[in-house]
């Protein structure tokens, strides 16, 4: 029986709180699906364009507010580089 951080699928126990493997058979019909419609390139090259962009936004609020601003932006660019990185281990 699922608990507050896991749910069944296809009689599959998930933990919300981790992902699964790319070889399970839910991952996997997902992946037919998204790849119907996207290039794992495509989407990857725009996850980088991401980090870019607020590296960008980094730069443009250099020195504002005594520099509260500038590393609020450094922890987004951080927490997205390391989303990212999840997402291409998972593709």
């Amino acid at each position: 029986m699922p608990d507050g951080t896991s749910i069944v699928v296809n009689d599959r126990s998930y933990n919300l709180t981790e992902r699964p493997s790319y070889d399970d058979p839910l991952v996997q019909s997902q992946v037919s699906t998204v790849l119907g419609q996207l290039s794992l390139n495509e989407v990857t090259d725009n996850l980088y364009l991401c980090v870019e962009l607020i590296f960008v936004a980094y730069n443009g609020v250099a020195g504002a507010q005594g520099g509260k601003i500038q590393a609020d932006v450094a922890g987004l660019q951080s927490k997205l580089a390391l989303l990212c990185n999840d997402c291409l281990l998972t593709m």
